[in-house]
């Protein structure tokens, strides 16, 4: 009985030792556990022996043993996937990625999180809404934005839904409808190939529905730990049915060339924006555009209040539609990583 018991032991202890990280510090000290991340030179591992987690300062790590797979920022911008052996003490790191091996530094190691193998440990998700009243002419409005993000090593995708209704006394109602779902798949150092679906629905402009279809290429310009900053080109597949007086519709070719841009770890703050300008290419002088620009505060356990801007502008427009709409929100979410 005490051999089974002993053997069940030695097992489940073997389980939890499983992928399992040691650090050895400049003054000694060795500490085993889960390493989570490394940021702002603060290096953050779950241990069993402690109810939270331990924060060692990156340069005092001598030594780092893991067989686990992580996110890496590096100082030059590049972002490898691999894992990370640091087995000297003269600061020289390995990282082994699936194109290969390469070296360097621990000071040129920015940051990087553990890259889960299950799809919870790379998922994440945001939910916010919004809702604004008005005795005078019974105004009232609802806002609510969702994100879903999905980050593999050399892939990622995110799905997005943003609704606002409108209505008040006297006023037809207005609905407006956004939804994006797109694709990034890494082709080489910073660049990428970018594939998205859009979906659009607009009463002010008497959109009934826009579908775009995007292939393009994207460059980093900007990817550090703390910001990022690419551009993508391509071309676009666009179909649009408006509810004027003829339900016109039409079918175009576009070009396209977006700006993105974050800026992020500061402190509590984070500021997003995205501008893409349209020209078409099948309907000569036709021209659309598209702005967000955010500014994100982090509250505590998860939750976060959010200001918003989304601008749409269109030269060519039907019978009585807008050429120009945009929507100020403040918002207040959850988020879930």
């Amino acid at each position: 009985m005490r051999i089974l018991i002993g053997v069940v032991l030695i097992f489940i202890y073997s389980l939890s030792a499983k992928g399992q990280d040691t650090l050895y510090l400049s003054n000694g000290d060795v500490i085993h556990g889960e390493v989570k991340s490394l940021s702002k030179g603060v290096l953050f591992i779950e241990t069993p022996y402690s109810d939270n987690d331990f924060e060692v300062e990156w340069v005092k790590v001598n030594q780092f043993q893991s067989n686990r797979t992580f996110k890496i920022i590096l100082s030059n911008g590049e972002r490898p996937t691999g894992i990370i052996e640091m087995t000297s003490e003269n600061g020289d790191i390995k990282i082994l990625t699936a194109e290969g091996a390469f070296e360097t530094r621990l000071i040129e190691v920015a940051s990087f999180e553990y890259l889960g193998n299950d799809f919870f440990a790379r998922f994440s998700a945001e939910l916010d809404v919004g809702f604004y009243y008005a005795k005078v002419n019974n105004l009232t409005q609802f806002t609510t934005n969702t994100k879903f993000k999905y980050d593999a090593s050399r892939w990622g995708g995110i799905a997005s839904i943003n609704i606002l209704q409108s209505q008040q006394d006297s006023v037809a109602r207005t609905n407006r409808i956004d939804a994006d779902l797109s694709f990034k798949i890494k082709v080489r150092r910073h660049f990428f190939t970018s594939i998205s679906t859009k979906f659009a629905h607009n009463e002010e402009q008497k959109l009934d529905l826009r579908s775009s279809y995007q292939l393009g290429l994207g460059k980093f310009i900007v990817n550090s730990n703390k910001a990022y900053l690419q551009f993508t080109i391509g071309a676009a597949v666009t179909n649009e049915v408006y509810f004027d007086a003829e339900n016109t519709q039409s079918k175009s070719v576009e070009a396209f060339g977006t700006v993105e841009a974050d800026l992020f770890n500061i402190g509590d703050l984070n500021f997003y924006t995205k501008a893409s300008a349209y020209p078409s290419i099948s309907d000569k002088g036709r021209f659309r555009a598209e702005m967000n620009f955010n500014i994100k505060y982090d509250l505590p356990f998860d939750f976060y209040t959010k200001f918003s801007v989304n601008y749409n502008f269109q030269n060519e427009v039907v019978e009585g539609a807008l050429k120009t709409d945009y929507v100020f929100q403040v918002t207040f979410g959850w988020e879930f990583n």
